[in-house]
């Protein structure tokens, strides 16, 4: 963190950036939304994304090169609600004053979980501050920009009403997995989420993992939920089947719609 706060500083020292004419320069802080930037803002905008599908929130340390991409660019796309947008939010203003922050968890309410892409429903939510901040500043390709946001609402709203089809008899029906990650999904489609670690960054007490596992019981669980920080053979996957699941998938329409057709079959 202290090679960030360093790299900012230098940064700071830099001439205010000059208004460019379109392409727009938008960073998004995770690769799921690139996609639905790209979507609304094509063929004027060119996507940079803050964070590697493969990083960690909590530990990625961004490069001098992605810290001057921030000094940059005309509009920063967050959720606002994980630990590395936190501490970058507090001083995006120093650094690039010019920059225009959307942030999504301003836009949904009782918004603790922030893990809001990862539901259909939220990502249509998104389409209207993204559109709108686009439009602010390339009031010319406005026209573009509206068309692209009502295909995109479509093709969300399909598909979003096709896992409801998927799923509908999957209703109570519960899945293991280490974090809370998909808690707006399980809600969404009225299944239950079982998170070993229901308190991000804390161990669970003995007591408390008792319940878990004695909750997937009642429930007859059969599924458990491998992310990329998931230990294989842990003993609470055992007797369920494991399904891979990166919640930081650049397509992550394609991969809820993977979750949603896996959990048909298998739940």
């Amino acid at each position: 963190m202290g090679r960030i706060l360093s790299v900012i500083a230098t940064l700071l020292l830099l001439p205010l950036y000059v208004w460019a004419t379109p392409p727009l320069k938008v960073l998004v802080s995770i690769p799921p939304y690139r996609q639905l930037v790209q979507h609304l803002g094509s063929p004027h905008v060119i996507v940079d994304v803050l964070l590697p599908s493969n990083a960690s929130d909590e530990v990625f340390d961004p490069t001098a090169i992605m810290l001057q991409k921030m000094a940059t660019t005309h509009i920063f796309v967050t959720t606002g609600k994980l630990p590395l947008e936190k501490v970058l939010l507090s001083r995006m203003s120093q650094l690039n004053p010019h920059l225009m922050i959307v942030n999504l968890s301003k836009f949904h309410k009782n918004a603790e979980d922030p893990h809001l892409w990862l539901s259909l429903k939220n990502l249509q939510q998104a389409l209207d501050p993204i559109t709108q901040a686009l439009i602010a500043l390339d009031p010319a390709h406005r026209k573009d920009y509206l068309k692209n946001n009502q295909i995109t609402r479509a093709q969300l709203t399909q598909l979003d009403q096709k896992l409801t089809q998927l799923l509908a008899s999957k209703k109570g029906k519960g899945f293991l997995i280490l974090h809370p990650t998909l808690g707006y999904f399980a809600k969404d489609y009225g299944l239950v989420q079982l998170a070993i670690h229901p308190i991000e960054g804390q161990s669970p007490s003995i007591g408390g993992l008792r319940s878990t596992l004695k909750r997937a019981n009642e429930l007859h669980v059969k599924v458990s939920i491998l992310q990329p920080d998931t230990p294989q053979k842990a003993d609470w996957q055992r007797h369920t089947r494991l399904l891979k699941f990166n919640p930081m998938a650049a397509d992550i329409t394609a991969q809820l719609q993977y979750l949603a057709t896996q959990f048909r079959a298998t739940l």
